[in-house]
């Protein structure tokens, strides 16, 4: 059986990676029995770098999603998507002696399944809505959309997004607001409420990396810093580098090691958070950056996730740093530029606590920061609560146990 996996950016964002990691595991965690007969395509905008960073799956070169927005008609669409499936073939018959492939299309009509991964791209938050619908209307293989924060949408985007779900034999939120909003459109397909699957990606514990950046009996905070959300939230760059150098300053005046994660270090250094935190560590004096530890750029979504589990608390403006606190039950203080994190944190702590630990990016000060991180200290996740929200993450595969099971036996009976 064969499984496309779309929409996914590249590992370089490693929250990206951590979907992609947590949707193979637990699709294999649910069907023990047949994993060995399912085969991973995953659909990337960087595939050579995920061909490193996975083991074992075959990636393919999502070129749909490195083109501008597409066209607001999705029989139009659907016909474009077709003949560059005919322009794929004929590209490899002439040039077959080409070290690398193009198949995009070709590749998700021969899929049994697509699962559209991504968090939070299905929305007109970001005005690409149409081009990530690409996989899901460019052939007629059953799709599920998995694991997503969902909306809001603009009118127009809300009509094609309802019009262009023929395929789709299923979607998974991963908070209650996307539930809540899916539900009032009163779709014709089966709508679960989960969790974000990456809330169930295992850790990996670097103890030797640790030892050798901390002494034992260190207080360490993360502080997970997006380069992206500049653009993102139209932030002035030297106020939001002086909001982290403050808040930077007040943690070692504390008496608190300071660890900077980049969580994101694509390509583009527009979202390269490698490029912020090295401008913060420029500005910091001597004394300050003897406090200051950098995680390696090298480290994966799990790694990162074991050194997060190691830290006192995390102030994250990367929706999978946070993730990967939360589900350790480290204290966590969210910067949001969209809706999803305060759906996840309010999910979590409720809408009062909630919406105190997730600070609007347009009101990022070093005060709020510094009164949330203090709020969170005193208010750690629950454990019971991240148990319900464990499980409910594993509720995105559910679904898919019944459709994967009469695949792989239609297939086996032939």
């Amino acid at each position: 059986m064969k499984i496309s996996i779309t929409n996914h950016t590249g590992s370089r964002n490693r929250g990206c990676e951590a979907l992609v990691r947590s949707t193979i595991a637990g699709i294999k965690e649910n069907l023990p029995e047949n994993s060995s007969e399912i085969e991973f395509f995953l659909h990337s905008n960087d595939p050579k770098y995920d061909g490193t960073v996975f083991d074992s799956i075959n990636t393919v070169f999502s070129y749909a999603l490195k083109t501008p927005n597409h066209l607001p008609y999705g029989i139009v669409n659907k016909l474009i998507y077709k003949f560059l499936r005919f322009v794929e073939v004929l590209f490899r018959i002439l040039f077959s002696w080409l070290p690398f492939r193009i198949d995009h299309f070709t590749v998700l009509n021969q899929s049994d399944l697509i699962i559209a991964t991504g968090g939070d791209i299905f929305t007109s938050d970001y005005g690409n809505l149409r081009k990530h619908m690409a996989p899901i209307i460019a052939s007629n293989t059953p799709a599920y959309i998995c694991s997503h924060t969902i909306g809001p949408f603009e009118p127009n985007d809300e009509k094609y997004f309802c019009e262009n779900l023929e395929n789709v034999i299923g979607i998974s939120v991963r908070e209650q607001e996307s539930y809540d909003y899916l539900s009032n459109l009163n779709l014709d397909v089966d709508l679960v409420l989960a969790a974000d699957v990456a809330f169930n990606l295992k850790p990996t514990r670097l103890i030797s990396w640790w030892n050798n950046n901390f002494e034992e009996n260190d207080s360490v905070v993360a502080l997970s810093i997006s380069e992206g959300i500049i653009r993102y939230s139209n932030l002035d760059r030297n106020t939001y580098l002086k909001t982290w150098i403050d808040l930077i300053e007040f943690l070692i005046e504390k008496k608190k090691k300071v660890l900077l994660i980049p969580h994101v270090m694509e390509s583009n250094p527009n979202n390269n958070d490698l490029v912020i935190i090295n401008e913060i560590i420029q500005r910091c004096s001597p004394k300050t950056n003897e406090s200051i530890r950098i995680a390696s750029e090298t480290h994966t979504a799990c790694e990162l996730k074991g050194i997060i589990g190691s830290c006192e608390s995390l102030i994250g403006t990367r929706t999978h740093a946070t993730i990967a606190s939360l589900s350790q039950g480290i204290p966590t203080v969210s910067i949001a530029y969209s809706r999803k994190a305060y759906g996840i944190m309010c999910d979590i702590f409720g809408d009062d606590i909630g919406g105190a630990l997730t600070i609007k990016a347009q009101e990022m000060t070093a005060e709020n920061l510094i009164k949330a991180y203090e709020l969170s200290v005193s208010n750690p996740p629950d454990t019971k609560v991240i148990s319900k929200i464990k499980l409910l993450s594993k509720k995105n595969f559910k679904m898919l146990e019944g459709v994967i099971n009469e695949k792989i036996l239609l297939k086996n009976s032939h």
